[in-house]
C-alpha cells in the first residue's frame, strides 16, 4: 500500500474515524488536579487493543519509582487511581521504534447549562464533533486506533514496533502520565499528538501556574475592599507577562509566532463563603524560556512589587506559591525521519505545508527531558481563544481537520517506518 491508497481508504471509512472520536468524548475523563477520571477510557482503549490482537500495557504512573522520586513529581494527584495504556503495533523486529502519545484527560466541563449541547454528547453534526476533549486531546486516540485498524487489516508490518500511549494527568499542570510513558520504555522517535492547528512544535515552552496571595489589615465585613485591590495586582502581573512575551518573541524557535495565552489569569477570588473577607488570591499561568531559578528570582521581585503597590491601600502581599511544577523549556532536534519526514507526509497526503512553531505549555517539556531529544509535537487541536476551542464551552473538532490530520499521520507511518 502506498500513501495515495491509504488516503483513499481513510476517505472511504471516515465515518468510522468520526464515530471513534464521538465514542471517546462520551466517556467522562475530567482532570480535577487532585484526582481524575481517566481510568474508564484507559480500560476501554485496552479492550479495543486486545480485540485487534495488540500487546497491551495498562499501568499507573505511581508504579514507577522513577516518576515518584523525580524532581519534577508533583504530589497530591492520586496517581494510583489513574492509568496509562500503551498499545503495541508489532513490527518485523521486536524493537521500540516510534512512540505516539495522546492524553486521555480533559479540563473540567464547567457549568453544563452554559453549553449548547450535552458536553459529553459526542454529537457529530454539521461537519463537527462536539464535546469536552474533542479537540484536546481525544482526537489523538481516535486517529491512532483507526490507523492501527486499517494497517492491521491490510497486514502491514513496520520495521520496528509502533507504540501508542494514551496517557493520564496532562491537564492542571500534571505531566506524570507523559513522564511515565517516556521512562517505561525508550524509543527512536516520539511524537506527542497534542497541539494546535496542525503545526509542529519545534520547542517546548517552559512555565507553569502561580498563586499570589494578599490581605488587608484590620477587620473587614465585606470582600469589596479586597476586590478593589485586584487591578493593582493585575497590573504588576501583566508587567511580568510582558517580559515573558518579549523573551519568546526574540526566541528563534518561535519564528516570530507567539502562542496565545502567554499569560492568562485562571482564578481570582476574595473572601470565602462569608469568611476571610479581607483576603484575596490570584492564579495565573505563564510561558517562558527562562530557567526555574531565573523565574523564581523574578517571582520574588514580583512579590515585592505587588507589596509596594498595595501598601498605599492598606494591602499586604503574602507572596507567591507554585500551583504546578515548573515546566522546563526544551528545544527539539529536527531529523530526516522525524520533523522533516512529517512535513513531507503532509505535502503528499493533503498538499499542506506544516509550519514549525514554538509550543504552548504542553507535555513536550517532560518528553524532551525524559524521552528523546528528537521528540516533537504535532496536533490538530483548536486554539484556546477560538470559539469552541480547547478548554472552551461548546468544544468541537472539525471533521475535515481530523480527516487530514489522520491522513498525514498515516502517510508518515508508511513512508518512514516500513
Amino acid at each position: 500500500m502506498d500513501g495515495k491508497e491509504l488516503c483513499e481508504l481513510i476517505d472511504g471509512r471516515q465515518e468510522e474515524l468520526f464515530s471513534l472520536l464521538s465514542e471517546f468524548v462520551k466517556i467522562d475523563t475530567q482532570n480535577f488536579g487532585d484526582h481524575g477520571r481517566e481510568a474508564v477510557l484507559a480500560r476501554h482503549l485496552a479492550e479495543l487493543g486486545k480485540k485487534m490482537g495488540l500487546a497491551v500495557d495498562l499501568y499507573s504512573p505511581a508504579e514507577l519509582p522513577e516518576v515518584m522520586h523525580s524532581t519534577d513529581f508533583w504530589p497530591g494527584r492520586h496517581l494510583e487511581e489513574r492509568y496509562n495504556v500503551t498499545l503495541t503495533y508489532p513490527g518485523k523486529s521486536d524493537e521500540n521504534g516510534l512512540l505516539l502519545m495522546g492524553h486521555t484527560d480533559t479540563v473540567r466541563i464547567g457549568d453544563p447549562a452554559a453549553w449548547d449541547r450535552d458536553p459529553l454528547s459526542g454529537a457529530v453534526e454539521d461537519g463537527r464533533i462536539y464535546g469536552r476533549g474533542a479537540c484536546d486531546d481525544k482526537y489523538a486516540s481516535a486517529a491512532v486506533i483507526f490507523l492501527f485498524r486499517l494497517l492491521a487489516e491490510k497486514g502491514i508490518r513496520p520495521a520496528k514496533n509502533i507504540d501508542f500511549c494514551a496517557y493520564c494527568d496532562e491537564e492542571c499542570g500534571g505531566s506524570h502520565g507523559a513522564m511515565a510513558a517516556c521512562i517505561r520504555k525508550k524509543y527512536d522517535q516520539i511524537i506527542n499528538l497534542d497541539g494546535k492547528d496542525k503545526q509542529i512544535y519545534s520547542c517546548a515552552s517552559g512555565g507553569g501556574e502561580i498563586d499570589i496571595f494578599y490581605h488587608l489589615d484590620g477587620i473587614q465585613e465585606s470582600a469589596e475592599a479586597a476586590s478593589r485591590l485586584l487591578p493593582v495586582i493585575f497590573d504588576q502581573v501583566n508587567e511580568f507577562g510582558e517580559r515573558r512575551r518579549a523573551e519568546l518573541k526574540a526566541d528563534p524557535a518561535y519564528h516570530g509566532k507567539i502562542p496565545g495565552g502567554i499569560l492568562r489569569f485562571l482564578e481570582v477570588s476574595c473572601g470565602h463563603a462569608g469568611s476571610d473577607l479581607g483576603r484575596g488570591h490570584v492564579r495565573f499561568v505563564y510561558y517562558t524560556n527562562r530557567s526555574e531559578e531565573e523565574i523564581e528570582s523574578e517571582l520574588c521581585e514580583l512579590d515585592r512589587a505587588i507589596g509596594k503597590a498595595l501598601a498605599p491601600y492598606g494591602g499586604v502581599c503574602d507572596g507567591h506559591k507554585r500551583a504546578t511544577r515548573h515546566f522546563h523549556y526544551g528545544r527539539v532536534t529536527p531529523t530526516e525521519n522525524g520533523v522533516y519526514a512529517l512535513q513531507r507526509a503532509a505535502r503528499e497526503a493533503v498538499g499542506a505545508e506544516i509550519p514549525m512553531v514554538g509550543s504552548c505549555l504542553s507535555d513536550l517539556s517532560v518528553i524532551l527531558k525524559y524521552g528523546a531529544s528528537s521528540a516533537f509535537g504535532f496536533g490538530a487541536g483548536r486554539e484556546f481563544d477560538a470559539p469552541g476551542g480547547a478548554h472552551q464551552r461548546n468544544e468541537f473538532m472539525e471533521c475535515d481537520s481530523l480527516l487530514n490530520y489522520t491522513k498525514t499521520l498515516g502517510v508518515y507511518i508508511l513512508n518512514t517506518l516500513l
